[in-house]
């Protein structure tokens, strides 16, 4: 029998809860609140800081690659900015809706039209996926565990055939398109297409590769500092890879506000096969998570006061894609 569709996002929602539920059960079986806090109290001021520093240089090279990819539509300032508030949604809002937070914030602040932030938001999306997807492959031959790659591999293979075949037939796609129910969202994915369709030059996905690179470099060297620098832990640089392959992959799935309990398990497990005790992995993960939610929560805020992208918008702007998807 089918369910209809308030069943199926029900019975959805229960399974991600009894997955997240297992996860902070995992963190939580075992940890020592002794050990905890002494392995955080062992850790230096000075270098935490300097790992917020290098997180926000992460934040301004996101920017950069929005502003190159907006081609001057948008003022370098605020696509900083829009980076910082659309990681401040993800940290409090669960469903990853910093991308619709981001899209809304450019067209409030920068006169940019929604179709045309969802194509900057998309070349922003898939481009991290191509990149991730290397790192996820490496860590899983290191780990064994290869069923980790085959959602991320298939995704990014439907992706780039749905734009090869756009690419070379867009005539069909646009006939396609005239299906869609409501004349405002058909409108809105034809005008989506269009800004994909102008996007042209072996130049300008260069420099989105390039850029992209350096974000997920910027990304490894965080975890990488805090687990070896200031943790201390005895590992190799292939072990740590690992660690940061398998944490980045917990933080993408929505389970949870920024992987919230995912990604700290998997970093408390990915730590673990190297003989990391349960109670310092989790500080470690601790400690990524409050210099995360530091920046981007007290960027976040002022974004959100001072320009006036508020949360609010971005919830309409999700019951409006509800009510069309529904």
């Amino acid at each position: 029998m089918d369910l209809d569709h308030s069943t199926k996002r029900y019975l959805t929602l229960l399974g991600k809860l009894i997955l997240l539920a297992g996860c902070v059960v995992y963190l939580l079986k075992g940890v020592d609140p002794e050990r905890l806090i002494t392995a955080i109290s062992r850790y230096h001021y000075g270098k935490i800081l300097l790992v917020l520093f290098v997180m926000t240089t992460g934040f301004v090279l996101m920017g950069v690659r929005l502003w190159d990819l907006a081609q001057g539509a948008v003022g370098l300032a605020k696509s900083v900015f829009a980076e910082f508030y659309g990681f401040f949604v993800n940290n409090v809002l669960p469903a990853r809706l910093g991308e619709m937070a981001k899209i809304v914030y450019l067209c409030k602040e920068a006169g940019i039209e929604g179709s045309q932030g969802a194509e900057l938001v998309f070349w922003e999306r898939f481009a991290d996926l191509n990149v991730f997807l290397f790192l996820v492959v490496f860590g899983a031959f290191m780990t064994g565990t290869l069923a980790i790659v085959l959602p991320f591999g298939a995704l990014a293979l439907l992706i780039w055939g749905l734009l090869i075949y756009f690419f070379l037939r867009p005539h069909k796609v646009y006939r396609f398109i005239r299906i869609i129910p409501g004349h405002k969202v058909e409108d809105f994915v034809r005008s989506f297409l269009g800004y994909v369709q102008a996007r042209t030059g072996s130049s300008g996905y260069a420099k989105l590769g390039l850029f992209s690179l350096l974000i997920w470099l910027e990304h490894m060297l965080e975890i990488l500092l805090i687990i070896y620098w200031i943790s201390g832990f005895d590992l190799s640089w292939t072990q740590g890879f690992v660690v940061f392959a398998l944490a980045l992959t917990g933080l993408s799935i929505p389970l949870a506000p920024a992987g919230l309990g995912v990604a700290d398990s998997a970093i408390v497990f990915s730590l673990g096969l190297y003989g990391v005790g349960h109670s310092e992995a989790l500080a470690a993960s601790l400690v990524w998570r409050f210099l995360q939610f530091a920046i981007t929560v007290a960027t976040g805020l002022i974004v959100m006061f001072r320009y006036g992208a508020g949360l609010k918008d971005v919830l309409e702007s999700r019951k409006k894609q509800a009510a069309v998807d529904g």
